[in-house]
């Protein structure tokens, strides 16, 4: 695979030749883990998981190593059949990591149209956020901000009781659900419009809280989800995602109609349980077209993931989505403007 004797190109430096070494055997290390999301066994356990999140990094990764690859066949460190070989696998990895992030990146997806020509629509504007437990200024800046955007509809997750008795929400929103917990999986939810009166709260013994309600929006109807599934980084933790996820997407298939999810997800785009979610169920990420945007994790920036959505389906479009402005938590709030399709 390595040729005997490297040499130089030009007035390459031969000692330049243990580096490219070096870094072609990390690239096979990082090939290998990457591969490893191809497999059918990869859609099972907490590292797979957490493997498939990191997509986002394994493609400039291998996009890296394209750029190096005719440098180590030039040098003879590869030789001519190890060179294509790695050129195709490499190629397909990459392909494999940047086809889904296509919708999001290209703008042309933002003119997508659900809702026939002529036919009346109602605005309305959503905020979601994952307020992160222990954040000392939530309240504070989380009322300024949503005084500021005035949303319709406001979906808080890691919600404490001491954190809603500050924010005192439903002061402002005649129809409100609270489930504060001390813990990461407390959530909340704040609406202008007229919520239902049964609402859907637990998918299962021992999961997280979900809401699932329907919503009155002018003449239309349509079901909203607040869901944050825990963060797949044990195994425990792990099952719980994919059981809450599973059972999610498994009402989607079973239901029709609008829909809108608000969620902290714990999972990208390229994560098993998001596929589960959005192409079991037939959702729209409000994303799309509106760029690869990283909301979380804010206090390291060396990693930092999408994980934070917002779905749609049925009779409504996107009118503007965007990120608000950092308030001391590691997400970011989502702010999306919608049109909903009226009768």
């Amino acid at each position: 695979m390595f040729g005997r004797r490297a040499s130089s190109i030009g007035t390459m430096p031969k000692v330049l030749t243990p580096f490219l070494r070096s870094i072609l055997r990390l690239s096979f290390i990082g090939t290998a883990f990457s591969a490893v999301n191809l497999l059918p066994g990869a859609r099972f356990g907490a590292l797979f998981e957490l493997n498939q999140n990191l997509a986002t990094y394994y493609l400039v990764g291998h996009l890296f190593v394209l750029l190096l690859l005719p440098l180590f066949y030039f040098t003879k460190i590869l030789r001519l059949g190890t060179f294509f070989f790695y050129c195709v696998v490499t190629l397909l990895l990459a392909w494999d990591y940047a086809s889904p992030m296509v919708r999001f990146v290209e703008p042309s997806w933002k003119e997508r149209r659900y809702i026939p020509g002529g036919i009346k629509t109602e605005k309305l504007r959503v905020l979601f956020a994952n307020v992160e437990m222990g954040n000392l200024s939530a309240s504070k800046h989380l009322r300024e901000i949503e005084q500021r955007e005035q949303p319709d509809i406001l979906g808080l997750v890691e919600v404490t009781p001491s954190l809603l008795r500050e924010l005192s929400l439903k002061e402002r929103y005649p129809y409100a659900f609270e489930h504060p917990e001390e813990g990461h999986f407390g959530l909340a939810l704040y609406s202008k419009y007229p919520l239902g009166n049964e609402p859907v709260v637990s998918l299962g013994e021992q999961l997280p809280t979900v809401y699932i309600n329907t919503l009155q929006v002018g003449e239309a109807e349509l079901e909203l989800i607040v869901f944050h599934p825990p963060p797949p980084v044990s195994g425990d933790l792990w099952m719980a995602n994919r059981l809450l996820s599973r059972r999610l997407a498994t009402r989607l298939r079973n239901s029709v109609g609008n829909t809108i999810i608000l969620g902290d997800f714990n999972a990208t785009p390229h994560s098993r349980h998001y596929e589960l979610i959005v192409h079991g169920g037939g959702m729209h990420n409000a994303m799309e077209g509106y760029g690869w945007n990283r909301t979380w994790n804010m206090h390291h920036p060396l990693i930092r993931l999408p994980i934070d959505h917002v779905l749609f389906r049925g009779g409504i479009e996107v009118a503007n989505w965007q990120t608000v402005e950092g308030f001391g938590s590691d997400h970011l709030p989502l702010l999306v403007d919608f049109r909903v399709q009226q009768r």
